[in-house]
């Protein structure tokens, strides 16, 4: 019986780790892609169908939001 938990636990925690990894790898490209977003000039966004203040909003939310 405790064999069976340990691999249950053993394969619950792999599971764990990689959606974290996932997630924290989430977290990173939203961060990355607001960082271009509020390097790029009013035309760019324009080009995206962005105005400013869209962009704006989009920047200032904290990395876990999406």
């Amino acid at each position: 019986m405790s064999a069976r938990r340990t691999n249950r636990d053993s394969q619950s925690s792999r599971l764990y780790g990689r959606r974290l990894i996932a997630l924290i790898g989430t977290w990173r490209r939203r961060l990355r892609d607001r960082r271009e977003l509020a390097s790029m000039s009013d035309m760019s966004l324009r080009d995206l169908g962005l105005t400013r203040s869209e962009a704006l909003y989009e920047i200032r939310k904290p990395f876990w939001r999406a």
